[in-house]
């Protein structure tokens, strides 16, 4: 009669460093193979430490890694650890990391530019958001938070909200390695009302336009029309201009625009 194959038996069991003179245990066990598609640095084994008198303790563990696995609800231990750590994160411990690595068009941002973040951060968000859990922010804490600013200081509220968005919206995406985000999702449902322009805007006619033309020293008259129709060409692109060309046909070129907020631009031909 043939028996029965034993059951396999789950993970392993040590002592560490050795058996004769242990002074830990080590259990560990193969990573199962659906998670190298979701992490694909993750290591081929996991194991812990247990203390010499935790025997059962260890056992217990394997059982419980087990049956994750079973049920594929199984996250490397990096995985849990970094949730555990995001559920404690308060906006006050996460805005410097977040500050530092902020990019704009995959560059560091200016100096000028980060202090301003700073300030708008400082100053604003963290007075109020700063004790409180990333996970924890609502629309409903945001509204509370834009209602403590005065109403009149609209350039203020829009910059720390704009400020806050981006924090948010970082914090609810994936890491660069492939983290989880942060927080579950991004939280901010509303932006502000576009204010009211206290005053409108009157463009100046083709004649106005010829008057500001010929009042200015000539070296500066052509680039009033250049600024006015020069299809949206920027300050820094138009005093990059210099002129070539024939005469019967000159033309203008911007080869690089003027150091700006931003960095160069390269420029645009206009005949």
């Amino acid at each position: 009669m043939v028996g029965k194959r034993s059951a396999r038996v789950f993970g392993n069991l040590k002592y560490r460093p050795n058996a004769e003179h242990p002074t830990r245990i080590v259990v560990s066990y193969e990573t199962p193979g659906f998670a190298f598609e979701q992490w694909p640095r993750v290591t081929a084994r996991q194991s812990r430490s247990f203390p010499l008198s935790q025997e059962a303790e260890a056992r217990a563990w394997l059982a419980h890694e087990q049956k994750r696995i079973e049920a594929g609800s199984w996250e490397p231990p990096t995985i849990e650890r970094h949730r555990e750590k995001t559920r404690r994160l308060t906006m006050g411990e996460y805005y410097k990391t977040w500050l530092e690595h902020r990019t704009f068009k995959g560059r560091p941002l200016k100096a000028g530019t980060q202090y301003r973040l700073r300030k708008d951060i400082e100053n604003h968000i963290i007075p109020y958001f700063g004790n409180m859990r990333l996970i924890d922010i609502t629309q409903a804490d945001i509204d509370c938070w834009l209602a403590t600013m005065p109403d009149e200081q609209e350039a203020m509220k829009s910059n720390a909200l704009r400020a806050l968005k981006s924090i948010l919206k970082t914090a609810s995406k994936p890491g660069e390695h492939g983290e989880p985000p942060l927080i579950p999702q991004y939280p901010c449902t509303r932006s502000l009302p576009r204010p009211k322009r206290k005053s409108e805007t009157i463009p100046a006619t083709p004649e106005q336009v010829k008057n500001i033309h010929d009042a200015m020293p000539e070296r500066y008259a052509m680039a009033i029309y250049l600024a006015v129709f020069g299809d949206g060409l920027r300050i820094g692109e138009v005093c990059a201009l210099r002129a070539g060309g024939h005469r019967s046909r000159p033309a203008y070129h911007a080869r690089a625009a003027r150091q700006g907020h931003h960095g160069p631009r390269q420029g645009r031909g206009h005949p």
